[in-house]
């Protein structure tokens, strides 16, 4: 599903089961992502959250006990940016 309501003001890109999946252009500055994570992770429905990033971000491997997954497409695929 596409751009699923978790709670109030807390919208995820995509939901596939009970995992949350955040998309994310450029280099996303951590502090703000990591709250923007942490607000999906305290959801009932999120079982683990996979974070697709365009540039590389230092994060948890977990968030509130639930796992996080980060794909950089820059170190995957050498992508110049």
């Amino acid at each position: 599903a596409h751009e699923v309501a978790l709670a109030p003001r807390c919208r995820i890109d995509l939901m596939c089961g009970g995992v949350g999946i955040e998309i994310k252009r450029g280099k996303p500055v951590r502090g703000r992502l990591l709250e923007q994570l942490t607000r999906y992770a305290r959801c009932e429905q999120v079982e683990a959250l996979i974070l697709v990033a365009e540039r590389s971000v230092d994060l948890p491997r977990s968030i509130c006990g639930k796992p996080l997954r980060i794909i950089c497409l820059n170190r995957l695929w050498g992508i110049a940016l």
